[in-house]
C-alpha cells in the first residue's frame, strides 16, 4: 500500500490551504489616492528669502493646476502645472528682471512635490543685463494660506 507523503492527514487541509491562498490573491492591495491638485491660495517660502509671496492656485484638471502670483514679487504670471510621477511641473519662457529695471528672455523649470510640496525653480538667462547669461536654482516651499 502506498503512502501520499505530500498530503496532510487532517480532513479538509488541502480544501482550506486552497481557500486560503485564494483569499490571499483576492485580497486588494491598498489604494493609493492621488495627489490633491493644488486649489486655493499658497504661500511660497523661497529658502534663500524671508520674504513670503502668494500663488493662487486654479485647477485645470485632475492633473492639471494654473498657477498665478499674488503679489508681483515672483515671475508666475500665470503658469499651467502638470501632474507627472508625482510631481507638479512647469517649463516654459518667461522674461527675467535685471537690476536696471529692464528684462531678459529667459526659460523656467520649476516643480514641487505633490505631497510634501516642497520644490525647486530654476531660472535660466541668456547673455543680458549686462552679463553673461545664468541659471538660478532656488528651492522652495509651498503652504495653504
Amino acid at each position: 500500500m502506498r503512502k501520499d507523503i505530500g498530503r496532510s492527514n487532517r480532513p479538509g487541509w488541502a480544501g482550506g490551504g486552497a481557500l486560503l491562498a485564494a483569499a490571499a490573491l483576492m485580497t486588494a492591495a491598498p489604494a493609493h489616492a492621488a495627489p490633491a491638485v493644488p486649489s486655493g491660495r499658497y504661500t511660497v517660502l523661497y529658502t534663500d528669502s524671508d520674504t513670503v509671496t502668494y500663488w493662487l492656485f486654479a485647477p485645470c484638471g485632475s492633473d492639471c493646476t494654473l498657477a498665478t502670483s499674488q503679489d508681483g514679487g515672483t515671475f508666475v504670471i500665470s503658469w499651467e502645472f502638470d501632474l507627472a510621477n508625482g510631481r507638479w511641473t512647469h517649463s516654459g519662457a518667461t522674461q527675467a528682471p535685471c537690476a536696471n529695471g529692464a528684462s531678459v528672455p529667459a526659460t523656467v523649470d520649476y516643480s514641487f512635490d505633490a505631497v510634501s510640496l516642497a520644490g525647486e525653480g530654476r531660472t535660466t538667462t541668456s547673455d543680458g543685463c549686462g552679463g553673461p547669461g545664468s541659471t538660478v536654482t532656488r528651492p522652495f516651499r509651498l503652504t495653504k494660506a
